[in-house]
């Protein structure tokens, strides 16, 4: 793989964001899911990700280059009897630890964000012609929409699939996908899938019998 930052990889056929492990055909959509997404942080002048909000504040006080002046953190409000300041020899502890590395955050966000990095990559391609692996389906889902599947599928023909089946009225309609429970709105079907695998409240759609996972199992019948 070729090194383009941290969590973000190219290996010669797709771009991939490693906190999400999620697929893309360009560096350019790369990038705009590293500025859109709600799952980490991002730096634009610099195009580096950041695992959390205080790595990336911290990034700005050390030295980030914004149209060609160095970032300056506004000063800290001066000590008071309204504002003391730490307690002396105060430090202030990560609670959330990860189990496989022993990194600790500061949240359980971040750390449910960082564990995704550990998790296995096994699961195969559903082409028996591809030998591409993934970690989670909504993975192996962008890179059968990608196009560069062996399989020679692409996002317009999981749309055809998707559009003829008779479970698509739960989830699409003429603006697009969107998630039955909360009905947010997504572009693709692995972007419906990927809400579902990262939301507890609607992970239950996953789940025989509801929808998304009876339509996964429909696009693993089709894709050969």
């Amino acid at each position: 793989m070729e090194d383009i930052g941290p969590y973000l990889d190219y290996d010669g056929e797709d771009y991939e964001c490693l906190l999400c492990n999620r697929y893309f055909a360009s560096i350019a959509s790369l990038y705009q899911h590293c500025k859109d997404t709600t799952y980490h942080e991002w730096c634009d002048p610099c195009r580096r990700v950041f695992i959390s909000l205080d790595a990336k504040r911290a990034h700005l006080r050390s030295g980030c280059t914004s149209r060609g002046r160095l970032y300056t953190p506004p000063p800290s409000p001066p000590l008071s009897a309204s504002n003391p300041g730490p307690a002396h020899g105060h430090q202030v502890k990560a609670a959330h630890g990860c189990s496989d590395c022993e990194e600790e955050f500061t949240n359980d966000s971040n750390l449910r964000v960082h564990k995704k990095t550990h998790e296995p990559q096994d699961l195969p391609c559903y082409s028996r012609d591809c030998d591409r692996t993934f970690k989670k389906l909504s993975s192996m889902l962008i890179h059968l929409e990608s196009g560069y599947c062996d399989s020679g599928m692409d996002e317009e023909e999981i749309e055809e699939i998707v559009g003829a089946s008779y479970l698509a009225d739960q989830f699409l309609d003429e603006d697009g996908y969107f998630c039955p429970e909360c009905e947010k709105e997504f572009d693709t079907f692995s972007g419906a899938y990927q809400h579902a695998e990262d939301t507890t409240s609607c992970s239950y759609l996953l789940s025989y019998p509801h929808c998304l996972a009876r339509m996964s199992n429909q696009i693993r019948n089709r894709v050969h």
